[in-house]
């Protein structure tokens, strides 16, 4: 099994603690927009567009995270890992953006529907990707259902929680094991 462990940096450390910190965020986003969506579906109007604003967190929380996993799965190849990374950027960016503009007003439901549904499948095929090149690395969540499930928001808060946890369980950096020595 290949393990992508090196050593941490300041910087490595600071960036782990943002996607700890945007893991939060983006799945409590995603569990308060399921709730805001079902009582919407219960028929309570005013939700549905506190949804469509819980999933614009979401997402915006979730880049720094496709990043991070960027720099996980680089060694898998830098073509590969940056088709992917860009695969779900573009993906996440066309989420904010459409419902930023159903949000405001710009687009009706009808006309920002058909296209927010094809930027969520390729949010999809995003984690799916990452699921599929990161197998070999500790960090990444694992499987194949729960990589669709996040892409269906529904699966989204355990694979955050996972990635969370892994975060937490990874080796620890050279920098504070000098500190500790010290």
């Amino acid at each position: 099994m290949r393990s992508n462990i090196q050593p941490k940096d300041s910087s490595s450390e600071g960036l782990e603690q943002l996607v700890r910190l945007c893991t939060l965020i983006s799945a409590v986003a995603a569990v308060v927009g399921l709730i805001f969506l079902a009582i919407f579906y219960s028929g309570a109007g005013i939700f549905g567009p506190l949804n469509d604003i819980a999933v614009i967190i979401q997402y915006i929380f979730m880049l720094p995270i496709a990043f991070y996993i960027y720099r996980r799965i680089e060694p898998q190849g830098r073509f590969m890992s940056i088709s992917v990374t860009l695969i779900g950027v573009l993906g996440m960016l066309a989420v904010i953006v459409l419902q930023t503009l159903l949000v405001v007003g710009v687009i009706s439901f009808g006309q920002q529907i058909g296209m927010v549904m094809i930027a969520f499948l390729v949010v999809m095929l995003w984690f799916v990707l990452v699921e599929s090149l990161g197998r070999d690395d500790e960090i990444i969540p694992k499987g194949r259902l729960l990589a669709v499930l996040a892409g269906m928001v529904i699966g989204y808060p355990v694979w955050a929680k996972r990635l969370r946890r892994n975060l937490g369980e990874s080796e620890p950096s050279l920098i504070l094991e000098e500190r500790s020595m010290s």
